[in-house]
Parts: C-alpha cells; sequence; structure tokens
C-alpha cells in the first residue's frame, strides 16, 4: 500500500469501505510511559478522533484492510 506524506505524519493509507470507510490509517509517534518511544499506525475518524491502534508496521495495515473493508 502506498502512502501520503502530509504535515509531520510519515505514513497515511485512507480505509476505502466499511465500517470505517474513509478513515485514514496514520503513523504516530508516541511515547511509552516507561521511557522510550515507537512508531505505530492508528485510525483515525474524518473528524480527527483516534479510534485505536492498528499495529506496528505496514503488515498491520494489510490486516487491518483485509478484515475491515469489506
Amino acid at each position: 500500500m502506498a502512502f501520503a506524506k502530509c504535515g509531520g505524519v510519515t505514513g497515511v493509507a485512507r480505509v476505502p469501505s466499511g465500517q470505517f470507510a474513509g478513515s485514514l490509517i496514520v503513523n504516530k509517534h508516541k511515547y511509552w510511559l516507561v521511557g522510550g518511544s515507537y512508531n505505530w499506525f492508528w485510525l483515525v475518524t474524518p473528524n480527527g478522533e483516534e479510534k485505536g491502534a492498528v499495529g506496528p508496521d505496514e503488515s498491520s495495515i494489510a490486516a487491518f484492510i483485509d478484515m475491515y473493508a469489506k
């Protein structure tokens, strides 16, 4: 899946159909409470609400699309 680059976000994919159609899967840099950081993909609705983690890599996006974009 190809990603667009968008102001500070390293990867963006649009959910094409299904329950989350129109939502974006974005790569966000976040911090663990105990120190350190991580870059995971997150599902974000069109109004900007973060729905939850998709996973740590692009294979997680493919699995999410296979499961929910029907």
